[in-house]
Order: C-alpha cells, then sequence, then structure tokens
C-alpha cells in the first residue's frame, strides 16, 4: 500500500514537469525499476540516456500524468538483462545478491544522450526542479543506502561530504558521500566498462564500508605503473606478431605512415569486416567495425562473440572502439608481441569456427 506522502509527491512532480511537458516534446520516467516501497536500497543514476528532442511543441499536450506513470518506471526494464548498464551493475556483488530487491530510479527524469544535455532548456532548471525533487522523495524512502552511478560529477551533485576511497587507474572508483543522514556511496557509471581488478577492489572496499570498516583512501595508480611497461617504438617488433599469425592470414602494417601506428583489416564472422588497429605511442590495441552500419562502428553480426572474448580483461565500446586493450592490461613481465599475438589468436580462431566454439 502506497502512503500519503509518496502520493503527495508524485503530485508535485507532476504539478512541475507538466509545463516543461507541454512546452517541450521530451519523453519522462523518473524511475527505471518499477517503484520497490518496501526495499531499503536504493539506485541512483543521473538520467536515462536516449533521444532529446529540445524543440518547442508545435502540437498540444494531450497526456494526462498520474501517479501510475510516474511509479511504473521504464517500460524497457523487462529487457534489463540485455542492458549493458544492468550487466556491469552486476558485477558489483552487494548489488547482484539484491535479487533486484532494490528501486532504481533517475536523478533526472528526462532522457538525454548525455546529462548536461538537458541544460540545453534554459526557461527550466530542469536539473534543479528534479534534484529537490529527488531529494524529497529518498527523505521519505528512507532508505538504508543509495548507490549513485556516476563518480565523474555524479555523486558530487547530490551529496555532501564527499570523501574519494578508492581510485582507479583513470578515474574515481568509490566515493563515500552522505544525503541527508543516509550513506551514499559513487561507484562508475556502469554504461563504461572498468577492469577487471578495478571491479574486485570496488568489491572489497565497498563491502568493508558498508560494514562500518574504516578504509584509508588508496590508489590503483601506483599498480597501473608497475603494470603499464613503457613501450617504446624501438623495442616494439610488429613483424613477431605478424610472423605469429602468418596462419591466420593476417598482418598489420603502417597506419598511414604514421610510425607508431598500426592497422589491419580483416574478415570477421559472416559479414563482418574488422579494423584493427595498434598504437604504440598510446599503449593500446583495438578493433571495431571497418564502416558504419547504421551511423555505428559497433553494428557487426559477430559482436556478442568478440565481446564475450574480451570481456574479463578489456574495455568495451570504449570511443569508437568495440574492444580496447591497455597495454597495462598486459603483464610486464612477458612479451608484449607475444601476449597481443596470443589475443589475437584465440579471436582470430575463434572468426573460423564460430559455432563449434559458442554454439
Amino acid at each position: 500500500m502506497m502512503n500519503q506522502e509518496i502520493q503527495n509527491w508524485s503530485k508535485k512532480v507532476i504539478e512541475k514537469v507538466t509545463p516543461i511537458l507541454e512546452k517541450y516534446d521530451l519523453d519522462f520516467y523518473p524511475f527505471q525499476a518499477p517503484l520497490n516501497i518496501d526495499s531499503k536500497i536504493l539506485i541512483l543514476g543521473l538520467n536515462p540516456a536516449g533521444y532529446f528532442n529540445k524543440n518547442i511543441r508545435h502540437t498540444s499536450f494531450n497526456n494526462f500524468l498520474t501517479s501510475a506513470d510516474i511509479f511504473s518506471g521504464n517500460s524497457e526494464y523487462k529487457n534489463r538483462k540485455k542492458w549493458k548498464i544492468y550487466n556491469n551493475l552486476m558485477k558489483l556483488n552487494y548489488i547482484n545478491e539484491l535479487n533486484d530487491n532494490f528501486n532504481y530510479m533517475n536523478y533526472v527524469y528526462f532522457p538525454t544522450p548525455k546529462f548536461h544535455d538537458i541544460k540545453e532548456i534554459k526557461d527550466f532548471d530542469i536539473i534543479d526542479i528534479c534534484k529537490n525533487l529527488t531529494l524529497e522523495l529518498i527523505s521519505i524512502l528512507n532508505p538504508e543506502v543509495v548507490i549513485v552511478l556516476g563518480t565523474a560529477t555524479g555523486i558530487d551533485i547530490i551529496s555532501k561530504n564527499t570523501k574519494t576511497i578508492l581510485n582507479g587507474y583513470k578515474k574515481r572508483l568509490l566515493v563515500q558521500g552522505e544525503i541527508g543522514n543516509i550513506k551514499a556511496f559513487g561507484i562508475p557509471h556502469p554504461s563504461y566498462n572498468n577492469y577487471k581488478e578495478e571491479y574486485e577492489e570496488i568489491n572489497k572496499v565497498l563491502e568493508l564500508l558498508l560494514n562500518e570498516k574504516s578504509v584509508i583512501p588508496y590508489s590503483l595508480s601506483s599498480l597501473a605503473k608497475t603494470k603499464a611497461k613503457t613501450i617504446k617504438r624501438r623495442d616494439f617488433d610488429i613483424k613477431k606478431i605478424n610472423a605469429n599469425l602468418k596462419e591466420f592470414g593476417f598482418s598489420f602494417s603502417e597506419f598511414k605512415n604514421k610510425k607508431n601506428i598500426f592497422q589491419a583489416v580483416y574478415k570477421g564472422i559472416n559479414n563482418d569486416i574488422l579494423d584493427f588497429r595498434l598504437d604504440t605511442s598510446k599503449k593500446y590495441f583495438s578493433f571495431r567495425s571497418n564502416e558504419k552500419i547504421n551511423n555505428s562502428l559497433f553494428e557487426l553480426e559477430g559482436k556478442e562473440i568478440y565481446r564475450n572474448l574480451f570481456e574479463e580483461n578489456a574495455e568495451l565500446e570504449k570511443d569508437s572502439w568495440l574492444v580496447y586493450k591497455s597495454f597495462k592490461n598486459y603483464n610486464s613481465e612477458k612479451s608484449i608481441e607475444e601476449q597481443i599475438s596470443n589475443d589475437l589468436k584465440i579471436l582470430l580462431g575463434t572468426i573460423k569456427e564460430p559455432l563449434k566454439k559458442w554454439n
């Protein structure tokens, strides 16, 4: 049974957002998952990713918002197990063990491709409106823990007394704060991938903090320095990789006469054509589709197979690359050429016999 405070809150939401929806043709949903009145855990995202139409309406707004519209969540949530965000969330033991017994809502209720796109609407302070409404609901629900998705800016916007407990290779991994008197923890937004050892550290430290254990802030950067063997142009021998992969008819060559970047184009699964890149200056190995399909470099028939091969030790869908593996993710005690060759041998072997390996 929904209490009166929550019903009153939903009426306030309707009052605040209806003028926005009357003027702008925006999508709207405060919750990702339907409201779970009994849960004591709240997962708080910035805002839903999606199309952003900032154009003023030229038709009348005929919808009449109800409390049910507000609390029913994202209509696509039933397909959450296909979402990258949901699957990355489940890599965190604490959240996985809840068996979906949590509330999952948005900090800003209108979908945009990027969080700050909503600021393009100038005549409503949408972020402030949603922030105040969200803080009010948190005080009503009174969860024991709030998990905020986003350590770049996400938790700093809504939490006070923030303190970085764990730094990763490139970003903050765990930030501790408070929302009112409620414990809040910021984690990297799950639309991005973390390294396997970063997930392991988040799990370890989060468990300690939830059990009221003190943790001295630390960083994985020192570990990163020991892992990331410095690769100089004169030390790197592309001929070794090409020799190792000769049996597959695979070969790197210099990319646009740049001495530190190598490229290979190779036929993937079914009709896929893959573009491989190896950059010894920026120190990464990556690949994607060789051409845009539906305006994307990730639209590949064998996409899930390629992802499965690298999901534990590389970043997926980073920038324009389907798979991106930093040299620091290789063992500095072994030959970098040998390790890249081994990754490619597994991939190329799978491309040759995808049904045998994955069916």
